[in-house]
């Protein structure tokens, strides 16, 4: 009977072990989660690019090389004072290397100042822009003369690497809304085409003046309201609204008004022929699950109508099915070529589908030579 006892014993003893290690691990305290990493100061990119150009009439060639420098920085040097500074170098060269170019843009360099959790005031060169629109967007005000260098006609590019403005602004920040008052003075009288200026004359050659007002007033509705003064100009009135209209669609509208001359007599005439005149932009995003095997799961289509630009040519974007959509489906899809390529997995989506629809009513002027 002892023997029984004492194997019995013997047998328990490893599970008795076990139990006792998931009861030690049990009342030890979890471990603490890992701290985020902090996100570096500095960021460079450098890029370079080559290009061809053949003339029509005699078929001489010229070849084109750019190297680009960006360099970012962004810190919280101090409690409740952080730094900006944005920088980008095109250099160019033309057929031969000694025939370079080169413009430095100066985009952003201002201090920022938090004395209170819902109180900023911001000072320098400020890279502002109101509104989410591509392309065209009436609301972006301080856009004018901005772009000093232009080496993509993407609009998201034209927005990033554009010369910011010399201003003061201030925000007064509470639950669900924001109010943003801007002042930019005027500093210089022309812009100026030297390599390394930072062209004051291109952004602040008159005062101006922008109030910013939002609120949201809805679930997924938050309008903004705007106020802008131009010297020499009269005020005009702006609203941003966007709105999640279901759980794939995404609307924004951008709209500017005032009395202003019109297009034909700014560029041209040069008549006073003053009047109330309105300039909408309207867009829609859309996420779709795609029912073939021929889009990508998940793929994205932006339309746009922008009734101060070509309504005619905004009608047919509307009208015209993104790309991703006319691809032919099967086992097989044509290539323009006449060969076949195999379609039995999920195709990728091009990247110019998302930006087919937004590429349209702008007007860019680089001033590098």
């Amino acid at each position: 009977m002892r023997a029984v006892a004492l194997a019995l014993l013997v047998s328990a003893g490893p599970a008795l072990a076990d139990d006792a290690a998931a009861l030690a691990l049990a009342d030890d305290p979890p471990a603490a989660p890992a701290a985020p990493a902090k996100p570096q100061d500095w960021r460079m990119f450098v890029e370079s690019a080559m290009g061809q150009t053949t003339a029509r009439q005699d078929g001489s060639v010229l070849g084109q090389q750019r190297l680009s420098l960006d360099l970012q920085w962004d810190s919280k040097f101090a409690p409740g004072w952080r730094g900006v500074l944005s920088d980008r170098l095109d250099v160019g060269w033309v057929h031969r290397f000694s025939d370079s170019t080169a413009v430095n843009s100066l985009r952003e360099a201002y201090l920022s100042w938090q004395p209170a959790a819902d109180n900023i005031v911001d000072a320098g060169r400020i890279n502002a822009h109101h509104g989410v629109a591509t392309g065209y967007n009436p609301t972006d005000y301080f856009r004018s003369g901005a772009n000093r260098s232009v080496v993509s006609v993407d609009p998201a590019s034209l927005k990033q690497n554009r010369l910011g403005t010399v201003m003061l602004r201030a925000q007064a920040l509470w639950n669900g809304g924001s109010l943003v008052g801007t002042f930019s003075p005027r500093l210089a009288d022309a812009p100026s085409d030297a390599s390394f200026s930072v062209d004051l004359g291109a952004t602040n050659n008159r005062h101006r003046a922008l109030f910013a007002l939002s609120q949201r007033i809805a679930e997924g509705i938050d309008p903004q309201w705007l106020l802008f003064a131009e010297e020499g100009r009269p005020p005009q009135l702006g609203l941003n609204l966007a709105a999640l209209l279901n759980q794939s669609t995404v609307g924004h509208l951008e709209w500017s008004g005032g009395r202003s001359r019109s297009m034909l007599s700014q560029a041209v005439t040069g008549i006073d022929d003053g009047a109330f005149r309105s300039a909408p932009t309207l867009q829609l995003r859309h996420i779709a699950r795609a029912r073939s095997t021929c889009v990508r799961p998940r793929a994205m289509a932006g339309f746009r109508v922008s009734l101060a630009a070509t309504a005619a040519r905004a009608w047919r974007l509307w009208r015209r099915p993104p790309p991703t959509a006319r691809r032919p489906c099967g086992r097989a899809a044509r290539r323009p070529g006449g060969s076949f390529e195999r379609t039995d997995g999920p195709a990728r989506a091009s990247p110019r589908a998302s930006r087919s629809t937004a590429d349209g009513s702008f007007a860019a002027r680089s001033r590098s030579r």
